[in-house]
């Protein structure tokens, strides 16, 4: 295999391999601490059962962290998030509570005070190229970007004229 197709397949193997929020069991904890809540959390606060998994964040709570960028077992950057869903004071069940305060106390933000359900129009979820920094803005990429372009560079680097002429050479085929 040529050294080409393997700095192309080790470049898409670091994209693909990126991946946005999924249960990461250090979350709840984490979301505990931060918001100095007297009571444990369970997964079902952004996915669909406790056994999580990226396509199961349907809970609108999960839903607005993931549109805020939240990858799958980034402490940090739940912290951080955290901090900009109660700046920006989301509700993410539209029920005039924003979700940290419901967090605090201890009502559901995902369900809505007043009709009792989650929202219907609430939007789904996005994985991945399609994630965005913060709602309603664009993601503009991250380390798996720069990692894989910075592949594809010294991959294309390579197969500059120079070295393939070189590589001739050595081959005796000439130039």
């Amino acid at each position: 295999m040529s050294r080409w197709s393997v700095w192309l397949l080790s470049s898409m193997f670091v994209l693909l391999s990126t991946s946005s929020a999924h249960a990461s069991a250090i979350f709840p904890p984490t979301i505990q601490s931060t918001l100095e809540l007297g009571y444990a959390l369970d997964c079902v606060l952004c996915h669909d059962d406790e056994n999580g998994g990226k396509t199961t964040v349907n809970r609108p709570v999960g839903r607005t962290m993931i549109r805020y960028g939240l990858m799958a077992g980034d402490t940090q950057s739940l912290i951080v998030i955290l901090g900009k869903m109660r700046d920006a004071r989301d509700d993410s069940d539209k029920d005039g509570i924003s979700d940290i305060d419901e967090l605090k106390a201890k009502t559901n933000p995902n369900v809505n005070n007043d009709t009792g359900e989650e929202p219907e129009d609430y939007p789904p979820p996005t994985y991945g190229c399609q994630a965005s920094g913060a709602p309603g803005t664009p993601r503009t990429g991250g380390w798996a970007a720069m990692a894989a372009a910075g592949m594809a560079l010294l991959g294309l680097r390579a197969r500059t004229p120079q070295r393939r002429a070189a590589r001739a050479r050595r081959k005796g085929r000439g130039t």
